[in-house]
């Protein structure tokens, strides 16, 4: 080989390589804004499925519905493992996404991971949402964050010292994905059956006027 071509060879690998990184950086960029897009007009979507009860509903479900969208963008970015449970569970199995009379949206996470969320309870997130350790019931939208534990071969959610709710791992695990009013989220492997084990589900009827 011509030692002249040498330097020009590796000049050209170099300007190979950056240009790769920069269609690889815009490529990313480019494919998240198109998904963020496309999951915006599936949930307006959704949202025209959910019954009304009251005329302030509608509002209720975007509000909790966009929030519940940007805990999953949170959550994917800081590799956060979590599942839909109870109610939010419930509403899935029946209708494939929120239920009128849901007032927040309930998710298990990994006892192991709590460490993650209060570390990004002390980023500066965004001025729209806050993530705080609260027992209010009556915010506008609120995503509530279990934690679950690993006992043996099951799963445990402790409600005290001397309660708890406990399932098999393998109705769990592995997590599949689903869509829960059109936004990508995580399911239990087993839904069906973590649904019908539950000791009791309240039913709301929407009435008009309620």
């Amino acid at each position: 080989m011509n030692t002249h071509l040498v330097p020009h060879l590796f000049v050209a690998l170099f300007l190979f390589i950056i240009a790769s990184l920069i269609y690889d950086h815009y490529e990313r960029g480019y494919y998240l804004t198109n998904y963020l897009f496309n999951q915006t007009i599936f949930v307006e979507r959704a949202l025209k499925r959910i019954p009304i009860c009251n005329e302030n509903d509608y509002l209720k479900h975007k509000s909790l519905l966009y929030t519940f969208q940007t805990w999953t963008q949170l959550a994917q970015s800081n590799q956060l493992r979590y599942w839909i449970a109870y109610k939010t569970l419930t509403a899935y199995v029946r209708y494939y996404g929120l239920a009128p009379y849901d007032h927040d949206i309930d998710v298990f996470i990994m006892a192991e991971d709590i460490s993650k969320v209060v570390e990004l309870m002390k980023a500066n997130y965004s001025s729209m949402y806050k993530l705080k350790v609260s027992k209010d019931t009556d915010l506008n939208a609120s995503i509530n964050i279990w934690p679950i534990y690993t006992n043996r071969s099951l799963l445990v959610q402790y409600l005290d010292a001397d309660s708890w709710i406990s399932s098999p791992i393998e109705w769990t695990f592995p997590l599949e994905p689903c869509v829960f009013s059109g936004i990508q989220v995580w399911c239990p492997a087993q839904p069906n059956k973590l649904v019908h084990s539950q000791i009791s589900v309240v039913e709301f009827a929407c009435i008009q006027g309620s």
